[in-house]
């Protein structure tokens, strides 16, 4: 039934759209319920003065703040016309304002690509927007169960005496995660020799599956790269160096970050040889390590400091390989060889609180 209520209206409000900027405003009924535009740590509804930014940051549990997930959909449930959802079809970073009688949407660059779901129940247009973006894939039975898991297991016997705990408390245990403590020096795809060594821990694997239980390690999505005292051959580096499968800096130089194992290169995740070289890492590692499921954690991509903080740092060092070359510039097909890009075209000097 057409109830006549206009569900998203830019009449009377200027469109802005320049390079690097984009700013749509549409009216909101009175005592408005909108809903949605994750992840934030904040009360059900998105109230007057509100602000929403949808943009994947490693950090949890800060009240108001953009956290983990970037969902830029929102759903309007109304007494009269029922409930409906809109949704912005974009990877750009993005700031929603919620004011009394309007809703302010802007983004970094892109395009404006909006999907309208017309419910009418709340219900429906979960459904109808999932329909868009497509289903999560259906969990393992197991995955049901009880799992385990904390940071800061310092030994694989510590491990099993958890484990064992466990089963002498009649607590079902399904599946054992591991944090990054079983890493050497937090590198993934490796173990500590000295705590976690290769031949005990793949008994302890195997010793979980006899029992019909099963083994999650974790992996960061960020690649430590090998220079200076820490100059040994690491293939997941390597490799992703020959394949030309990290993130690039503007000017086609790797972007480096820092995360655990120190300074680190991020898979490019939205190229397709990237898919290839992180499959392939993962049979290779399975081969010693037979895992079950993988904790992927920190693929925001996640860092622990401003920009690519390590370019400078590892510029003058000497890096196995012979991939020194490929952290500076290097001209490759994906290049921008005419500095399109550069020279502080279309900076963003307004709104000052995006």
């Amino acid at each position: 039934m057409d109830s006549g209520d206009v569900l998203f209206s830019t009449h009377g409000n200027p469109l802005v759209f320049s390079n690097q900027f984009i700013q749509l405003n549409t009216t909101l009924p009175t005592n408005h319920n909108i809903s949605g535009l994750g992840e934030s740590y904040h009360r059900y509804i998105n109230e007057p003065g509100s602000i929403r930014t949808i943009y994947s940051n490693d950090r949890g549990n800060i009240e108001d703040g953009n956290i983990y997930g970037s969902h830029p959909v929102y759903y309007d449930e109304r007494s009269q016309s029922g409930s409906h959802a809109v949704y912005w079809r974009s990877s750009n970073i993005q700031e929603v304002i919620i004011e009394d009688t309007s809703l302010t949407w802007r983004s970094l660059g892109g395009i404006i690509d909006l999907y309208f779901y017309a419910g009418p129940t709340s219900k429906e247009a979960i459904s109808q927007f999932v329909s868009s973006i497509g289903l999560p894939a259906l969990q393992p039975y197991w995955s049901l169960g009880y799992h385990q898991c904390r940071w800061g297991y310092n030994s694989l016997e510590e491990v099993e005496d958890v484990i064992q705990n466990l089963k002498r408390s009649d607590i079902p245990l399904e599946t054992m995660w591991l944090d990054i403590d079983f890493m050497d020096h937090y590198k993934d795809f490796t173990n500590d020799e000295s705590r976690y060594p290769l031949k005990e821990f793949q008994k302890f694997i195997a010793s979980l599956h006899e029992n019909n239980q099963h083994f999650v390690p974790i992996v960061d999505a960020a690649i430590h790269v090998p220079f200076g005292d820490d100059n040994k051959y690491y293939e997941p580096y390597s490799s992703g160096i020959k394949q030309d499968v990290f993130l690039k800096n503007p000017d086609n130089s790797i972007y480096i970050g820092k995360v655990w194992p120190g300074y680190t290169v991020f898979p490019d995740f939205l190229a397709n040889r990237t898919a290839l070289w992180w499959t392939e890492t993962l049979k290779n590692w399975y081969e010693d390590i037979k895992f079950d499921g993988i904790w992927l954690d920190m693929n925001e991509a996640a860092s622990f400091c401003v920009g690519s903080c390590g370019s400078s740092a590892i510029s003058d060092i000497s890096i196995n390989n012979n991939t020194k070359s490929l952290l500076q510039r290097d001209e490759q097909p994906n290049s921008d060889p005419d500095n399109s890009k550069m020279k502080g075209k279309g900076n963003i000097n307004y709104p000052p609180n995006i």
